[in-house]
């Protein structure tokens, strides 16, 4: 509303407390920007003896010269040196600093970091979620159109009918055990009522087999044998060094033995205790339908 370019930036605490962008203006205007770093502080409280973290406050400080604050951080000349507020570059001519500025407010939405030459490729390190999901739901509803009687209403359109639920069924998958696997289906008014229920049912059933501690199966001569001559992890595919210690990696529903994995991929390599529910074209229609029942069975 005052015409006002206001960045924001914030300390990157991982990187060696290293100033980023956090929130960078599209207003476009003559005034020269105002930048401000967003400074947090922890809210501990003393609770039986142990500090617990309840939350942060921020703060905002006033940003008065951006090249004083970021020319350390940037390039080893300590003067001044003429900064883009956007993705943080450095340059020495006035010239090549007012091309790059045009371009990089129309190009760039944030700081843009080039990948050095150790870390050029981009490479998968997330290993946990190479494992399947334990459980799954797919689900779907159907509706009936029922005349309305009463077409009065305040808006300026005529109700004819309207869209009554009328049967919804799922399909629960179990990735490590198909006895578990089931499909269900139920008829009638109440079928949204009867599926949100039965979602609860199933997570009580979920919580048993994530809870339950099933303990690794005992290794034979050839699983031994495997185990010991191992010469890539099982997980992340990288090769054993000789100061690695090499754990057996094995499933926790089944204790079925899997393979010799580094110690970190072995405890990384966690099982998820989400259970991912796929609904046919919910978010598109049939959405209103579980919250409304949610709401009204769960929250009231």
């Amino acid at each position: 509303m005052n015409d006002l370019v206001i960045n924001v930036y914030g300390i990157e605490y991982d990187s060696g407390h290293e100033i980023v962008p956090i929130y960078l203006s599209q207003q476009k205007s003559n005034k020269e920007a105002i930048h401000l770093l967003m400074l947090e502080t922890k809210i501990y409280s003393n609770g039986d003896d142990v500090d617990m973290e309840d939350g942060s406050v921020y703060h905002f400080a006033w940003i008065r010269n951006l090249s004083r604050l970021l020319s350390s951080q940037i390039s080893k000349h300590h003067g001044f040196t003429r900064l883009c507020d956007r993705c943080l570059c450095h340059f020495t001519t006035v010239n090549s600093f007012e091309r790059h500025r045009h371009d990089c407010t129309n190009i760039n939405k944030c700081r843009v970091v080039l990948p050095d030459e150790k870390d050029k490729i981009m490479k998968f390190k997330n290993y946990k979620y190479k494992e399947p999901v334990p459980f799954a739901v797919y689900a779907d509803i159907e509706c009936m159109l029922e005349p309305i009687a009463d077409k009065s209403n305040s808006l300026n359109t005529t109700l004819y009918q309207r869209h009554v639920p009328d049967s919804i069924a799922y399909y629960l998958q179990c990735n490590f055990d198909d006895s578990i696997s089931k499909f269900r289906a139920h008829r009638g008014k109440d079928c949204v009522e009867w599926f949100t229920k039965q979602l609860q049912e199933l997570a009580q059933v979920v919580e048993f087999y994530l809870k339950r501690i099933v303990s690794m199966e005992f290794l034979n001569f050839k699983q031994r044998n495997e185990f010991y001559s191992a010469k890539i992890c099982h997980v992340c595919e990288k090769p054993f060094t000789p100061q690695d210690a090499k754990h057996r990696h094995h499933c926790h529903f089944t204790g079925k033995y899997r393979g010799a994995a580094h110690q970190w991929c072995n405890l990384n390599y966690k099982n998820s205790h989400t259970i991912p529910v796929v609904f046919h074209n919910l978010s598109g229609y049939d959405s209103h339908f579980l919250i409304r029942a949610l709401i009204r069975d769960y929250i009231f």
